[in-house]
């Protein structure tokens, strides 16, 4: 059972997003072109989307789960291979294991999409930039650390 337990545990800078800002703005571009799949990519979209419009996190989660249902109902599987297979592996071993699963699928996506594996400077500094908000750095502080990478 879940109970109160939070399903996603992150920082109250990763919280406090500004849905106008150019951060923002780049972070849904990126993912509206990198994950076009039903099952990891539109629901992680539907998510983010819900979160940056100011929408409490229970209903973004509802709002992606509903997406990935809908994508599952028309016949859409988990690839064998890629980053969608390994979000969904840390998915359920998070939720098994007491764990955050929605940043443990979020993270293993991210670091399991080609660009980042290639090192493609624009993908590993997206990593970077969500790996810092998530540790509690400033938007200031993300951004720098991310543009070391480009």
């Amino acid at each position: 059972s879940l109970g109160a337990k939070p399903l996603i545990r992150i920082s109250a800078q990763a919280q406090s997003i500004e849905k106008n800002s150019p951060a923002t703005a780049a972070a849904l571009s990126y993912i509206k072109q990198v994950a076009q799949d039903g099952l990891c990519g539109v629901p992680a979209q539907v998510y983010i989307e819900n979160v940056f419009n100011g929408k409490p996190r229970e209903k973004a989660i509802a709002a992606a789960a509903s997406s990935f249902i809908e994508a599952y109902n028309a016949g859409e599987r988990i690839p064998e291979a890629g980053a969608c297979r390994e979000a969904s592996k840390a998915f359920q071993t998070a939720f098994l294991t007491g764990d955050d699963p929605i940043l443990a699928a979020a993270t293993a996506y991210m670091d399991n999409w080609p660009g980042v594996k290639e090192g493609n400077p624009c993908a590993v500094a997206g990593v970077e930039y969500m790996n810092a908000i998530i540790a509690g750095k400033s938007r200031d502080q993300a951004t720098t650390i991310a543009s070391r990478r480009l």
